[in-house]
């Protein structure tokens, strides 16, 4: 990243307060001009209304001032059923969520006689375990949303963290069209001090029948209707990762302390997706360090990589239907793409979260 884009970065983190957003969302009904609540087991009662943006709804949020995981607002893990993927060297279990000082904690451990769980279609013995949460069934990010949260990241070999929204498993119903469905990653990042990286990005793993190149071979995409098709292949399938930069990295790590917490933000609208990050909030006071209006996606291509003979790209718009549940994910990973391999001398790590709070616009 260039050093005026880096001088940019910290300009925004530093700005505060001097910019407002305005947010034009959703279906609520606002009539006083200020954040008002929506009365639900999903909206937390301690959520300060001055919080928000003006002229909007608090519809999700958890301050995390319980003693345990609220079930009405999450489940464990990636899932409703909390079933793993294969690139995991984790597991995930709730004896890692728990609450201190007002924080959720995410815990990743070691455990010397391996702990046995469950996989989509198989069960395996881990020799670690971490923490996630979801929403996956109970509430989901749509358009016209706002959604905000206070992390502080670990620093170990092998820590992962993604703080994303995933859409709904119910392929049927609310999208229509396959291309809008989009994994929104509002931010992933690797825990290891050595290689640090904190960046932003959306995947795109649904296409048209038509979209499907045809020198994939079967084992990499599947079929779920007659015009609906999953590319399955992680180094085949779309993704976007900004206008500016080969990967959208914050260069902001470099001098930031990591011994405090960052605010995250991410705004949709039908005209645009929005990324926001400040030292401290309101971050929906500051611009947005990145912004999706719609384009050209397409597969990964890495630095030290020959592009492959088969370039594929796509054009995407911005979704008009969102129906994403939140993931907030601490994982260990072997892999030193992800920051591995996994140190297990510097387990216990933990992952705080201050507050997830989500807004919607008139």
């Amino acid at each position: 990243m260039s050093t005026m884009a880096v001088g940019k970065i910290k300009y925004l983190l530093r700005l505060g307060g001097a910019f407002s957003v305005c947010l034009m969302l959703g279906h609520a009904s606002i009539s006083s001009g200020q954040t008002e609540r929506y009365e639900s087991n999903l909206v937390d009662p301690n959520t300060p209304l001055d919080a928000g943006p003006k002229d909007a709804t608090l519809v999700f949020s958890d301050e995390f001032n319980a003693s345990r995981l609220d079930s009405h607002r999450w489940n464990l893990g990636l899932n409703a059923e909390n079933t793993l993927h294969g690139m995991l060297d984790s597991s995930y279990r709730m004896e890692n969520i728990d609450f201190i000082d007002g924080k959720l904690r995410l815990t990743a451990r070691h455990h010397p006689k391996g702990v046995l769980c469950k996989r989509s279609k198989d069960m395996k013995i881990y020799g670690y375990s971490s923490g996630a949460v979801n929403t996956n069934g109970k509430f989901y990010l749509r358009q016209n949303m706002y959604v905000e949260a206070r992390v502080k990241l670990p620093i170990n070999e092998g820590g992962y963290c993604v703080f994303s929204a995933i859409p709904s498993r119910n392929h049927a119903t609310t999208f229509t069209d396959p291309r809008e469905r989009m994994q929104l990653h509002f931010f992933e990042y690797v825990a290891n001090e050595n290689q640090r990286m904190f960046a932003s990005l959306i995947w795109f793993n649904d296409y048209l029948k038509k979209e499907i190149p045809s020198h994939l071979n079967s084992s990499e995409y599947i079929k779920l209707t007659e015009d609906h098709y999953v590319i399955t292949a992680d180094m085949k399938r779309a993704r976007w990762i900004g206008d500016h930069s080969l990967i959208p990295v914050l260069d902001w790590y470099e001098w930031y302390e990591w011994n405090d917490f960052v605010t995250v933000g991410f705004k949709a609208t039908p005209s645009q997706l929005e990324w926001y990050i400040s030292e401290k909030g309101p971050v929906w006071q500051s611009p947005p360090y990145m912004v999706f209006q719609g384009g050209r996606v397409a597969p990964p291509v890495y630095l030290g990589l020959e592009r492959p003979s088969h370039y594929d790209a796509w054009q995407r718009s911005v979704p008009a239907c969102l129906e994403n549940s939140l993931i907030l994910d601490f994982s260990l990973r072997e892999a030193s793409w992800a920051g591995g391999p996994i140190n297990k001398e510097q387990l216990p790590a933990y992952m705080l979260v201050d507050y997830i709070r989500v807004y919607e616009f008139n």
